[in-house]
């Protein structure tokens, strides 16, 4: 989904890997806009973008963050077993996300339903990993409603 195929020497090559990637993540590309692509490939063009690469990836630190972030994502698996999510909550997931593979969320629902009685699951169906791209309407009438239900 990440490693694609375009021309690094290209004018357009980040708007190539951004286009590319949200199309990998998608179900239906039709959100995928010019605007959306350029806007993107303007951020990433960045100076602090292009340093933040720099240090991630050239300076080693990219896996460093990983570690980090396996550490922070068993942590909170340890605070939810615990109990510490006491709070409503809504896992909003897509049956069809190439990365966020819908058994995961079923697990995290599992998990999350252990020592928490107010935690819905939402699947959205022929949707990619940003639903809310691909749904906008929809996800908004649903995060709205679970927020005024128990808000």
């Amino acid at each position: 989904y990440f490693d694609v195929d375009v021309d690094e020497d290209s004018p357009t090559y980040f708007e190539d890997l951004f286009r590319t990637r949200a199309e990998n993540l998608s179900h239906s590309t039709d959100h995928i806009t010019e605007e959306y692509v350029k806007t993107a490939a303007y951020m990433r063009r960045r100076p602090k973008a292009r340093t933040t690469v720099e240090v991630m990836e050239d300076g080693g630190q990219l896996d460093t963050w990983t570690q980090s972030l396996e550490r922070h994502m068993a942590d909170t698996r340890d605070r939810i077993r615990d109990g510490e999510l006491d709070m409503p909550v809504l896992l909003y997931w897509s049956s069809t996300d190439p990365t966020a593979i819908f058994r995961q969320g079923i697990t995290l629902y599992e998990l999350i339903g252990q020592t928490n009685d107010d935690v819905r699951l939402l699947t959205v169906n022929r949707a990619g990993h940003n639903h809310y791209r691909e749904y906008p309407a929809e996800f908004t009438r649903n995060v709205t409603n679970f927020v005024e239900f128990w808000g």
